[in-house]
């Protein structure tokens, strides 16, 4: 176990990271902006969702802030987890997850994000295993059936496995609409 001063040694040193980046992404666009220009003219907005400093960026930056103000509270682990992911920023996503699942190892929303940052890392083995705990800790999880389903689509190559976590979301009644039409898409042939 880390000592408190430390745990908060490190978010503060992520905290100034992000500020670091934040700062230069920045500074960046304002020498060049004809990157900005380009974004724009494909529908974007400077400043917007994906964009190095917009609301992605914000979302870490104040997630970070919580989590420097309580480093071991588990919902603003989740929250920065969320936040990186949404930035697709997956590596630091990763890091405070495996902090938070030492935490609280059977939590379902942090299962689920914890395969989806593995299989957005290519490492689609190991995501397997988080869908495949969490469809432990809550049987007939839509999301983990669905996830299962791409993983061994899309990563591991297992069309079978794949097939079967796909019909099993299209029967289960807790699957939103919007779900299982996602997961009749993956079954049609073609796809």
């Amino acid at each position: 176990m880390h000592p408190p001063q430390a745990n908060k040694a490190v978010v503060a040193v992520m905290f100034l990271a992000i500020a670091a980046m934040f700062v230069w992404s920045f500074a960046y666009r304002a020498q060049n902006p004809s990157l900005v220009s380009s974004v724009e003219s494909r529908g974007g907005a400077p400043g917007g969702e994906g964009m190095p400093g917009g609301s992605a960026m914000n979302q870490v930056m104040e997630a970070m802030s919580r989590l420097q103000a309580n480093p071991d509270d588990l919902g603003a682990m989740e929250e920065a987890a969320e936040a990186f992911a949404t930035a697709e920023m997956w590596d630091k996503a990763l890091a405070i997850l495996e902090k938070a699942s030492a935490k609280d190892p059977n939590e379902p929303h942090l299962l689920n994000l914890y395969g989806v940052t593995l299989f957005r890392l290519e490492r689609p083995a190991e995501a397997a295993k988080k869908f495949e705990r969490l469809l432990e800790v809550e049987p007939g999880n839509f999301h983990a059936q669905f996830n299962l389903g791409a993983v061994y689509k899309h990563g591991l190559e297992d069309a079978a496995k794949a097939r079967a976590y796909f019909e099993a979301v299209v029967a289960n009644p807790k699957a939103d609409p919007q779900t299982k039409e996602q997961a009749r898409k993956e079954l049609s042939p073609g796809s």
